[in-house]
């Protein structure tokens, strides 16, 4: 079964009522991975994402060019 858990921490406060949710193979807390984890995969070990930037200047040109090295920097990774 998929659930979300992003945002409300769900597996951490199950973990709190005592439920059988934490992980025996001494390198992940949970047996279940997180939406962070299973869908969104790496891209937040790169440092960067939809929602790991700003486009500060508020132009549609500065924008563009952040959105294209992140592109670039995913393709390359590919």
């Amino acid at each position: 079964m998929k659930f979300w858990d992003y945002g409300n921490s769900f597996l951490y406060q199950a973990s709190l009522a005592k439920a059988d949710i934490e992980s025996d193979d001494g390198i992940h807390k949970f047996k279940y991975p997180s939406y962070v984890e299973d869908i969104m995969g790496d891209i937040f070990e790169l440092g960067f994402g939809p929602f790991r930037w700003i486009c500060s200047s508020g132009t549609d040109e500065d924008l563009r060019k952040t959105d294209k090295i992140a592109e670039e920097t995913i393709v390359e990774l590919l």
